[in-house]
């Protein structure tokens, strides 16, 4: 099964040598390519919370490969999102290091929509964010690895003359939109009510 081989290479691979390493992440996104996007990602969150910085790092670079690779819509970003500022604060260099990549990749896609997670992360953090933010082109990116749904897609599309921009650049067109997400949906809910003084109706219909 798709988890059992990925949670194999985060504790196996992605804390091994660097072609070790590179070898995990291309079996994972093998498997996001053929659309196991819910099982790849909930191994990879769960190797964010590994005692190992290494494998730590290793996940952290695996979103931001699959991001960049797949795009912003390859699987729901909230879940990456809401971990940034926990990783923000991890205590290894490293961790951090490759957290602001993500943050930057994110960024490419939702633009300040990540924002909202980041208030309590370090204002020189913050600092170099925005820094790096404002270094990138403005245009919409656009994924550079197809799904297999996509691939049909683009399979099926009537063959266009490659001057006149081809049926893959018409398929890269309709993924490269940048990702239309609400900032308050990257927020968890909050229970209003149970916040309310106990003399909260009390008081209001005195007022009335």
């Amino acid at each position: 099964a798709a988890a059992d081989v990925v949670a194999g290479v985060v504790t196996k691979c992605l804390n091994a040598r660097p072609k070790t390493k590179q070898k995990g992440i291309d079996i994972g996104m093998m498997y996001l390519e053929i659309e196991k996007q819910e099982a790849v990602q909930e191994e990879i969150l769960k190797g964010l919370d590994n005692k190992q910085p290494k494998i730590v790092a290793g996940c952290v670079t695996f979103l931001r490969t699959a991001i960049s690779e797949f795009g912003g819509k390859i699987f729901a970003l909230k879940p990456v999102v809401k971990v940034l500022p926990k990783l923000f604060d991890h205590s290894d260099k490293n961790v951090r290091e490759e957290t602001k990549l993500l943050a930057i990749e994110i960024y490419k896609w939702i633009k300040d929509a990540v924002k909202a997670q980041l208030t309590n992360i370090k204002p020189v953090q913050m600092k170099e964010l925005e820094e790096e933010w404002g270094k990138l082109d403005p245009s919409p990116p656009k994924p550079t690895r197809l799904t297999r749904t996509q691939q049909e897609k683009q399979a099926q599309a009537p063959q266009v003359d490659e001057a006149a921009g081809g049926s893959d650049a018409g398929i890269a067109e309709e993924e490269s939109q940048v990702v239309d997400v609400d900032p308050y949906d990257l927020l968890d809910p909050v229970d209003i009510l149970s916040k309310l003084p106990k003399d909260f109706y009390e008081n209001m219909v005195r007022m009335n």
